[in-house]
Protein backbone atom coordinates (compact mmCIF):
# COMPACT_ATOMS: atom_id res chain seq x y z
CA UNK A 1 0.00 0.00 0.00
CA UNK A 2 0.97 3.43 -0.70
CA UNK A 3 -0.70 5.26 2.56
CA UNK A 4 -0.86 9.29 2.20
CA UNK A 5 -3.21 11.37 4.56
CA UNK A 6 -3.98 14.31 5.63
CA UNK A 7 -6.00 16.89 8.11
CA UNK A 8 -7.89 19.97 7.00
CA UNK A 9 -6.79 21.29 10.57
CA UNK A 10 -4.01 20.64 12.44
CA UNK A 11 -3.21 21.88 14.83
CA UNK A 12 -7.12 22.35 15.99
CA UNK A 13 -8.89 24.15 18.67
CA UNK A 14 -10.74 22.81 21.52
CA UNK A 15 -14.63 22.28 20.77
CA UNK A 16 -13.11 22.61 16.57
CA UNK A 17 -13.52 19.35 14.22
CA UNK A 18 -11.60 18.61 11.58
CA UNK A 19 -11.20 16.24 9.06
CA UNK A 20 -8.26 13.33 7.76
CA UNK A 21 -8.55 12.23 4.61
CA UNK A 22 -6.91 8.93 3.81
CA UNK A 23 -6.05 8.02 0.00
CA UNK A 24 -5.05 3.97 -0.06
CA UNK A 25 -2.60 3.11 -3.25
CA UNK A 26 -1.32 0.15 -5.17
CA UNK A 27 2.44 0.80 -4.11
CA UNK A 28 3.05 -0.58 -7.48
CA UNK A 29 0.70 0.66 -10.16
CA UNK A 30 -0.07 4.24 -8.08
CA UNK A 31 -4.12 2.92 -8.84
CA UNK A 32 -6.27 3.86 -6.14
CA UNK A 33 -7.61 1.00 -3.70
CA UNK A 34 -11.57 0.45 -3.01
CA UNK A 35 -12.83 -1.68 -0.45
CA UNK A 36 -9.49 -0.94 1.43
CA UNK A 37 -10.50 -1.50 5.65
CA UNK A 38 -9.17 1.56 7.27
CA UNK A 39 -8.96 1.60 11.28
CA UNK A 40 -8.26 5.14 13.02
CA UNK A 41 -7.35 5.04 16.44
CA UNK A 42 -6.71 7.96 18.46
CA UNK A 43 -5.37 8.26 22.16
CA UNK A 44 -5.48 10.87 24.24
CA UNK A 45 -1.97 12.02 25.91
CA UNK A 46 -3.57 11.16 28.99
CA UNK A 47 -3.29 7.04 27.90
CA UNK A 48 0.42 7.29 28.18
CA UNK A 49 1.04 9.18 32.01
CA UNK A 50 2.79 6.90 34.31
CA UNK A 51 0.74 6.25 37.32
CA UNK A 52 3.33 5.03 40.15
CA UNK A 53 -0.07 2.89 41.71
CA UNK A 54 -1.01 -0.27 41.44
CA UNK A 55 -4.24 0.42 41.24
CA UNK A 56 -4.04 3.47 39.11
CA UNK A 57 -1.37 1.52 36.62
CA UNK A 58 -4.24 -1.07 36.46
CA UNK A 59 -6.83 1.13 35.67
CA UNK A 60 -4.81 3.21 32.60
CA UNK A 61 -3.80 -0.64 31.49
CA UNK A 62 -7.66 -1.88 31.07
CA UNK A 63 -8.57 1.65 29.83
CA UNK A 64 -10.99 2.39 31.96
CA UNK A 65 -10.83 6.24 32.97
CA UNK A 66 -9.78 6.65 36.63
CA UNK A 67 -12.58 9.21 37.38
CA UNK A 68 -15.21 10.62 35.53
CA UNK A 69 -13.42 13.83 34.51
CA UNK A 70 -10.66 11.86 32.88
CA UNK A 71 -10.88 10.26 29.39
CA UNK A 72 -8.02 8.41 28.34
CA UNK A 73 -9.51 5.72 26.63
CA UNK A 74 -8.83 5.95 22.92
CA UNK A 75 -11.09 6.35 20.68
CA UNK A 76 -11.38 4.00 17.34
CA UNK A 77 -13.52 4.64 13.74
CA UNK A 78 -13.27 2.38 11.09
CA UNK A 79 -14.57 2.58 7.29
CA UNK A 80 -13.68 1.43 3.66
CA UNK A 81 -12.21 3.49 1.07
CA UNK A 82 -14.47 4.29 -1.71
CA UNK A 83 -14.03 4.00 -5.53
CA UNK A 84 -11.04 6.86 -5.70
CA UNK A 85 -9.02 5.23 -2.77
CA UNK A 86 -10.34 7.57 -0.05
CA UNK A 87 -11.75 7.40 3.29
CA UNK A 88 -12.56 10.67 5.49
CA UNK A 89 -12.60 10.60 9.01
CA UNK A 90 -14.23 13.42 11.31
CA UNK A 91 -12.63 14.21 14.34
CA UNK A 92 -14.85 16.53 16.92
CA UNK A 93 -12.64 17.75 19.66
CA UNK A 94 -14.48 17.50 22.61
CA UNK A 95 -15.15 20.79 25.20
CA UNK A 96 -13.18 18.75 27.76
CA UNK A 97 -10.27 17.75 25.61
CA UNK A 98 -6.66 18.22 26.74
CA UNK A 99 -4.19 20.95 24.74
CA UNK A 100 -1.75 18.56 23.63
CA UNK A 101 -0.18 16.10 21.09
CA UNK A 102 -2.78 13.05 20.45
CA UNK A 103 -1.38 9.94 19.13
CA UNK A 104 -2.73 8.91 15.58
CA UNK A 105 -2.68 5.18 14.41
CA UNK A 106 -3.83 4.51 11.04
CA UNK A 107 -4.12 0.60 10.04
CA UNK A 108 -5.22 -0.49 6.48
CA UNK A 109 -5.92 -3.81 5.22
CA UNK A 110 -7.28 -5.54 1.90
CA UNK A 111 -7.28 -9.22 0.91
CA UNK A 112 -3.80 -10.01 -0.63
CA UNK A 113 -2.01 -6.49 0.79
CA UNK A 114 0.12 -6.41 3.70
CA UNK A 115 -1.14 -4.68 6.37
CA UNK A 116 -0.27 -0.68 6.84
CA UNK A 117 0.87 1.13 9.57
CA UNK A 118 0.97 5.00 9.82
CA UNK A 119 1.25 6.85 12.68
CA UNK A 120 0.69 10.95 12.84
CA UNK A 121 0.59 13.65 15.13
CA UNK A 122 -3.20 15.40 15.72
CA UNK A 123 -2.25 18.76 17.99
CA UNK A 124 -4.90 20.43 20.24
CA UNK A 125 -4.58 23.82 21.14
Amino acid sequence: FLVEYSYTKNPVKIGEKTYLTITVKDKETGNPISNAFVTLDVEPPTAFSVDSSIDGAAVAAAGIPSSPEVQNDKTTQTMYTDNSGHATFTLQIGPKSDVDNYDTQLEVKKDSYQSSFQQTDLRVV
